[in-house]
Parts: C-alpha cells; sequence; structure tokens
C-alpha cells in the first residue's frame, strides 16, 4: 500500500518549484551477528502436526556467532514541479561473512513513485512500484517480490480521503510453496491533529493464491490449491517536531483453505529521532508482534526468517556523526527475537556494527 510518508507529500506539492535532486551514497560496515545463520532453538518437525516442536539434537543446526563485512550503495533521484512529484530509490548491498560462507549474500532492490495533484475535482494520484531481490550463496531466504499500488485522494472535511489499489508477487526460490501472487483493495484517511501531528487509518482487504502449495499439505500434489484472504486494519502517528515520533498498530486476520494457516496478528511498531548538541544524530526503532494460531503454529512459521526483520519483534539504535564534508561515522546495535506466541520456534539475534557513510 501507498505509505503514508509517501501522501503526506500531496498537500505540499502544488507550492513546490521545479528542481531535480539526485543523492548518491556508499556505507561499509563492520559488523558482529550473533547468529549468522539465522536459525530458531527449536525446529519445527517435517512431518509433525502444527505446532509440534523437535527438540535440538546434534543433528541440527544451531546459531553461530560471526563477524562480517558489509557494503551498500544506493541512489535517490527526485523530481518536483508544481503539482508533481517523481522520485525512485535504488540499493544494491553484499553481505560477506568470515566464518559462514553459506549465509554470504547480495540483494538489490528499487522503489519509484509519482505524486500529481494535475486532476480535476482537486484529486490527488498516487502511483509507486517496488521490486526487491535476494540471493544467498546456500539458497536459503533466496527470494524475489514485487509491489504496486495505484491511490487517488481527495480533501474533504478537512481530512484527507483515499481509495487505491494493490498487487504483490512473491517468488520463494528456496521453497515455492511459499510463493503466492494477490491484490486488494485499499481505504484510508490522514487527519492532521495539530502543527506537527497526524493521524493515519488505512483498510487493506486483499488476497492471495499459491499456485504450488496443495490445501491438503498431506497430499503436495492434490488440488484445490492454498488460498488466502487478509484484512488489515492499521492506525499511524506521526509528530514531525525537533523531537520526531512515529508509533503505529496494526491488526490482521488471515483466513486460508490450508489447515494451520489461519491467523489474527497484532503489531505494535514505534519511532523516535532527535539531534543531540554535536550534530549527533540518535535514532530508535522497535516492533513487537503477537500472533495467535486457530490451530497452532502455522507451517509458514517454517519460513518466518525468511519474511525479512520487520515481521520479528527488535529493538534497533542507531547513532550518527557528520565528520567531514559529506562523510559521516555511524553505530548500530540491534536486538531481534521471534514474535509473541503460545507455540513455536524460539528465536534470537543480536548485532552491533560501526560503519562510514559517504554521501557523493
Amino acid at each position: 500500500m501507498a505509505s503514508p510518508a509517501l501522501l503526506a507529500l500531496a498537500a505540499a506539492l502544488a507550492s513546490q518549484g521545479e528542481g531535480l535532486v539526485v543523492e548518491p551514497a556508499i556505507t561499509t560496515w563492520l559488523e558482529v551477528d550473533t547468529n549468522a545463520n539465522r536459525v530458531p532453538v527449536g525446529v519445527l518437525g517435517g512431518d509433525a502436526d502444527p505446532g509440534k516442536l523437535r527438540p535440538p539434537g546434534d543433528d541440527v543446526e544451531r546459531p553461530s556467532f560471526d563477524a562480517l563485512a558489509r557494503a551498500d550503495a544506493a541512489l535517490d533521484v527526485a523530481y518536483s514541479a508544481p503539482g508533481l512529484r517523481l522520485s525512485a530509490e535504488s540499493a544494491a548491498g553484499v553481505k560477506l561473512f568470515v566464518e559462514e560462507e553459506q549465509e554470504r549474500l547480495v540483494v538489490a532492490q528499487s522503489r519509484a513513485s509519482l505524486v500529481t495533484a494535475r486532476l480535476p475535482a482537486e484529486l490527488v494520484l498516487s502511483l509507486s512500484a517496488f521490486g526487491k531481490a535476494r540471493a544467498q550463496r546456500s539458497g536459503r531466504r533466496t527470494y524475489a517480490i514485487a509491489r504496486g499500488d495505484a491511490t487517488l485522494e481527495r480533501a474533504l472535511f478537512g481530512v484527507a480521503w483515499r481509495i487505491g489499489l494493490e498487487g504483490q508477487a512473491f517468488e520463494a526460490l528456496d521453497d515455492a510453496r511459499f510463493s503466492f501472487a494477490g491484490g486488494g483493495l485499499v481505504l484510508g484517511a490522514r487527519a492532521p491533529l495539530g502543527d506537527g501531528e497526524r493521524l493515519d487509518v488505512v483498510v487493506d482487504v486483499a488476497g492471495r493464491g499459491f499456485p504450488f502449495a496443495a490445501r491438503d499439505l498431506d497430499n503436495p500434489d492434490s488440488r484445490p490449491r492454498r488460498t488466502d484472504g487478509a484484512s488489515t486494519l492499521s492506525l499511524h502517528v506521526t509528530s514531525a517536531r525537533r523531537l520526531f515520533l512515529s508509533a503505529g498498530y496494526a491488526l490482521v486476520r488471515n483466513d486460508s483453505n490450508a489447515r494451520g494457516e489461519s491467523w489474527l496478528r497484532h503489531r505494535v511498531q514505534a519511532l523516535v529521532g532527535f539531534r543531540l548538541p554535536g550534530s549527533l544524530t540518535v535514532g530508535a526503532v522497535g516492533s513487537a508482534q503477537l500472533t495467535s494460531y486457530d490451530d497452532g503454529v502455522s507451517l509458514g512459521q517454517a519460513y518466518f526468517l525468511g519474511d525479512e526483520d520487520e515481521t520479528q519483534n527488535m529493538l534497533e539504535l542507531t547513532l550518527s556523526k557528520p565528520v567531514l564534508g559529506g562523510i559521516s561515522l555511524e553505530a548500530r546495535g540491534a536486538l531481534f527475537g521471534n514474535e509473541l506466541a503460545s507455540e513455536g520456534a524460539r528465536f534470537s539475534r543480536q548485532t552491533a556494527a560501526i560503519g562510514v557513510r559517504v554521501e557523493l
């Protein structure tokens, strides 16, 4: 769906002058990772019912502590004219572990968006597209994802109302059962709460088809195939002052025709950022997720680590300080854990990194 940050641009578009901004940057990191291979403490048994765990033994992979070097290159391009904004954000990176060579990976992603107020009836059109590909030497957590959406927005009674359509496709190259394609309807509203505050409310109703996953898990070649319907309600509050605050809550209901894949999820997330004397910028983000599964833990939990860190509980602190021209020193520490659930794999991971960012 269109992000609140993207939609917030619409109100200021008419007053923006023309301009092209190009911002390339390169960041290098030295990092340590307490769970470089991202394995849980317990693993879901291959033939077990949902919710059953196979305890770790001699034949089970265990978390591995390792050091790594990371390099990221980013290019942000934006063009603004009265009533129009075009932007593209692209990035590519590589992670090279010292011991866990099978965990070495490359990743690339790009996001493009268009926001225009050059429509009749004071309508604002937003279009966006996102693509990401990730390849790991071991083949695990190797996937490609594409998303796109289109929304129309109009201000009425002091509130910006919007309606739109979205579509997405996910290709799990390491396990085709989790590949899907789908789309849905998005409804939303944004209301100012003060000079620097706003509230965003979004309702998203979507469907997904899993062409390589059977409804009956015991008969992988049987018909019909798995289909899911997901409904999401999200609330997001932002305060853009000297102390930047952002907090959100999402309620997600997933209904599936496959055993073990229906669930109800609560997720909260908060972000805070501020600047200290000496041009030291501090940022912190944290999230917590609680899921209850209709039939116990789902088969999908075996793949939850492939959905990236945003599906886990996490707390991350970042420090950044410019030192010379466009060169900044950055430090980051993060804690990751599995979602809060009564049963399931237990996962823990901590990272610490120091890096240099060069804005070209």
